[in-house]
């Protein structure tokens, strides 16, 4: 049949493609585990700052620091201002738990 031979090519590389898609979508796995690794280090350093405040009697929110903190940010700025939020949060839980227990 004439034309048969076209369809060939265009379905490898379709089945190419995805393939890239697949290895595409594991990196991004990989990187996304790390991400949530090193998401879990940065939150278990906020605990020990939130013990440190508490002790301390200094205030959760350090302005300045937040603002150094979201210029090194970039263009990635709303995400770093919800890891903050969530700093935070771990930090207010820390300091209550505290004051239940002294």
């Amino acid at each position: 049949m004439p034309g048969d031979g076209d369809v060939l090519p265009i379905l490898k590389a379709q089945i190419d493609s995805i393939s890239e898609i697949k290895a595409l979508r594991a990196r991004i796995d990989e990187i996304d585990r790390e991400i949530l690794r090193l998401l879990e280090e940065r939150m278990e350093v906020a605990l020990r700052i939130g013990e440190v405040k508490a002790r301390l009697s200094v205030p959760i929110l350090d302005p300045a620091r937040e603002m150094e903190v979201l210029e090194r940010a970039g263009k990635f700025r709303p995400v770093f201002e919800a890891i903050l939020e969530v700093s935070r949060d771990v930090q207010r839980v820390r300091i209550l738990q505290q004051d239940k227990r002294g």
